[in-house]
């Protein structure tokens, strides 16, 4: 048995031809392959998105995130302290409400990081 059919309304059956400079599509070339993709594919992407995101091989993405989890960690453990504090019916004081806005900005920051390492 083999794979299904396509939809009609997926499936690629329009051509179409460009020219490109020699540098053109060397450039071509090479960002495709660098994101190992076929220069259709790579077009195809840019034409639909803008840009074509290079995912990491899975390997490389445990590597990178380790650190990242280990911080998420320690903010873990910050929060459950501050949310004890509270929930232990004791006040907001100033340095809890700080605590928490650096925390938030941690939170933000590694967040980026994240975003940035599976990119």
């Amino acid at each position: 048995m083999g794979r299904p059919r396509k939809k009609a309304s997926d499936e690629m059956n329009n051509r179409i031809t460009i020219r490109f400079t020699d540098k053109e599509l060397s450039n071509v070339k090479l960002k495709a392959a660098s994101l190992k993709m076929s220069s259709s594919e790579y077009i195809r992407e840019m034409v639909k998105h803008g840009k074509v995101y290079a995912y990491k091989e899975p390997s490389n993405c445990i590597d990178s995130i380790i650190p990242l989890t280990e911080e998420f960690h320690k903010i873990g453990i910050n929060l459950n302290q501050i949310a004890h504090h509270l929930n232990s019916g004791k006040e907001l004081t100033e340095a809890i409400r700080h605590k928490l806005l650096t925390l938030a900005n941690e939170l933000h920051e590694l967040n980026i990081k994240v975003n940035e390492q599976i990119r």
